[in-house]
């Protein structure tokens, strides 16, 4: 579906199977055309307010596909994604402009030997998983940096930060670090020096202005905590608040799990998605009120994995889980 004002206009583009096909050649059309226009390269142009249907035509075959273009007097803007270093920016829903009150999920994924460090311009933090609500004409970049030697693939976390569990794990982050404990895990270090089963608030010094957590836990109750600088602003103690409690709310059972896991406590939750360690996402599904979602596991290879949930407050949390 395609949504545009009065006067705007979006490209489409139509893939033809096989990728070996030798004509490749489509026609787009327009169910009304004093709605939406369509040309030969598939730009729509939204001409008046109202619906209409492009059609694309193979020339060979005559296989048809269908985009419903809605045209609104609802202001639109427009979002420009660049990245600094090596790695890309997944957009859902797809496009370069949106109604006004659009979210839109961004998903930094890090190129190989990088990692996601940030977001900058109409955006900031540093979770993988980003979600913006379109008021404004936006530009956002998403910064990739070369991953410390010997961790190739760091995951950027923003603190606090918890995890209990079976794992491997290389974290990254550029925010302080107010204090940190853990037990029962194997190994526990922060740029280099040892903080395995210890609490302690001397923290090194940061390196090219960051943390590089690694952790390895060999048991369910293995679990490790990097607790940040002290938010004093009502405002992010309100924001705080209400992560806290959508975290508290969302249950995964079981996990660690193989065929498949059952999310509950998503009564409030508009959107999840499945993440790989690397930051690729495997699964999506938009919520409608349901207290409950199964995932089934049975395509994704052994590993941990991370769920990420978006609030229709627009507040976030992420839950990992041990696929095995």
């Amino acid at each position: 579906m395609l949504s545009l004002s009065v006067g705007k206009s979006e490209s489409l583009t139509a893939t033809v199977s096989p990728i070996n096909a030798t004509n490749k050649k489509v026609n787009w059309v327009s169910s009304n055309t004093s709605i939406a226009t369509v040309d030969g390269n598939g730009k729509v142009t939204a001409v008046a307010l109202g619906s209409a249907t492009i059609t694309a035509t193979t020339e060979d075959g005559g296989f048809e596909a269908t985009c419903s273009v809605t045209v609104s007097t609802t202001p639109s803007y427009t979002l420009l994604i660049t990245t600094t270093g090596e790695g890309s920016v997944e957009i859902d829903p797809l496009g370069s402009e949106f109604l006004e009150g659009t979210s839109v999920t961004l998903n930094a994924i890090a190129g190989e030997g990088y990692s996601f460090v940030k977001w900058t311009g109409d955006l900031s933090g540093s979770e993988i998983l980003a979600t913006i609500v379109m008021d404004s004409n936006k530009e956002i970049n998403a910064v990739f940096e070369e991953a410390p030697e010997g961790c190739p693939n760091p995951i950027s976390i923003g603190l606090t930060h918890k995890y209990d569990g079976v794992g491997e794990f290389c974290w990254v982050t550029d925010e302080d670090i107010s204090n940190v404990n853990s037990w029962n895990v194997s190994k526990l270090e922060i740029n280099g020096v040892d903080f395995t089963n210890t609490w302690s608030n001397s923290m090194p010094a940061k390196v090219d202005g960051k943390y590089v957590i690694q952790y390895v836990g060999e048991y369910a109750w293995s679990h490790a905590e990097i607790i940040g600088g002290i938010k004093s602003t009502f405002e992010s103690n309100t924001t705080t608040d209400a992560k806290e409690l959508l975290d508290s709310e969302i249950k995964l059972y079981p996990n660690p799990a193989s065929s498949e896991v059952t999310v509950f406590g998503v009564s409030s939750v508009k959107l999840v998605k499945l993440v790989t360690a690397s930051g690729q996402m495997v699964f999506k599904r938009s919520m409608n009120g349901e207290s409950s979602l199964v995932i089934p596991l049975d395509a994704y290879g052994n590993g941990m994995y991370f769920i990420s949930f978006v609030n229709v407050d627009g507040t976030s949390t992420t839950k990992k889980l041990l696929i095995k």
